[in-house]
C-alpha cells in the first residue's frame, strides 16, 4: 500500500518540482526582461540625458531616475501583461486546467504577448539586420564544426521552438537597438533649446564685461524655470508613453 501511494506522489512531486525550477528560472530572467525588452532602457536614457542637458549631474538623483523608469515601465508595459494573462485563462479554459497554474502555458502565453510588443517597436531594418547575422554566425559554425547534419542553432531555428528563439535571437537584440537609437533621437532634441541658451547666455556675459561669471550660474535658473513653464515633464513622459501606443 505505502508503495502504491508513493508512485502515485511521484508524478506530482516531479511536476511541482518541474513547476519550481521553471519559477526559479523566470525570477532569474526577470532583471534581464525588466531592462531590455520593455521601455526601462529608453525611459532611464532619456532622462539621464535630460538631467545633463539642464546641467545639474546630480538631480534628480539615479535612484529616483530609476524609480521613474521603472514606475513609467510598468504603466506602459501593464497591457502587455494583461494581454499575456488573457492568453493563458484562454489556453486554461480550452484545456480544462483552468483551476492550477501550468508553469508552461503561463511561460508560453507571456512571450506570446511579448513577442508582439517587440515587434511592434522594433525597426524592421534591424530585424533583417540581426536575422542576416544570425544566418551569417549560424553558417560560420557549421562551417567551423564540419558537420554533415544542421548543427544546434539550426534545429532551433528549424523547430516548435522557432518562436522562442526567434524572439531571443533576432526580436530582443532588435528592439533593444532601436530603443536605443530612439532614446539618442530624443535626448539630441531635448540638448538643442538648453544650448542655444547656454549660448544665448554665454553671449551676454561677455557683451556686458562679465568674463569672470560662470555662465552656468546663469543659465542654470534660467533652463529649470522654461522646462517648468513649458511643462517638460509632462511634455516628455506624455510623448514617451504614447510613442508605445499601437
Amino acid at each position: 500500500m505505502n508503495l502504491l501511494i508513493a508512485q502515485s506522489s511521484a508524478p506530482a512531486a516531479t511536476a511541482s518540482t518541474q513547476t519550481f525550477m521553471l519559477l526559479l528560472v523566470a525570477m532569474s530572467l526577470l532583471p534581464f526582461l525588466l531592462t531590455m525588452v520593455t521601455s526601462f532602457a529608453k525611459l532611464v536614457i532619456t532622462l539621464g540625458i535630460l538631467r545633463q542637458a539642464i546641467g545639474t549631474p546630480q538631480i534628480p538623483p539615479t535612484s529616483v531616475l530609476t524609480g521613474i523608469a521603472l514606475i513609467l515601465s510598468l504603466h506602459i508595459m501593464a497591457p502587455v501583461a494583461i494581454d499575456a494573462w488573457s492568453r493563458y485563462e484562454s489556453k486554461a479554459r480550452s484545456d480544462g486546467v483552468a483551476q492550477q497554474l501550468d508553469a508552461v502555458a503561463f511561460a508560453t502565453s507571456v512571450e506570446e504577448s511579448l513577442r508582439h510588443f517587440l515587434e511592434r517597436h522594433s525597426d524592421p531594418q534591424n530585424v533583417e539586420l540581426f536575422r542576416g547575422l544570425r544566418t551569417r554566425l549560424l553558417a560560420d559554425q557549421g562551417r567551423a564544426n564540419r558537420q554533415e547534419t544542421p548543427d544546434v542553432g539550426m534545429r532551433l531555428a528549424q523547430s516548435e521552438w522557432q518562436d522562442v528563439y526567434d524572439t531571443l535571437t533576432i526580436r530582443a537584440p532588435a528592439f533593444v537597438l532601436t530603443e536605443l537609437t530612439r532614446a539618442f533621437q530624443i535626448g539630441f532634441l531635448l540638448f538643442i533649446p538648453f544650448l542655444v541658451l547656454d549660448l544665448v547666455v554665454s553671449n551676454i556675459l561677455l557683451a556686458m564685461g562679465m568674463h569672470m561669471m560662470q555662465p552656468s550660474l546663469v543659465s542654470l535658473p534660467l533652463k529649470i524655470l522654461l522646462f517648468v513653464l513649458v511643462d517638460g515633464w509632462r511634455l516628455l513622459i506624455e510623448g514617451i508613453v504614447e510613442s508605445y501606443v499601437p
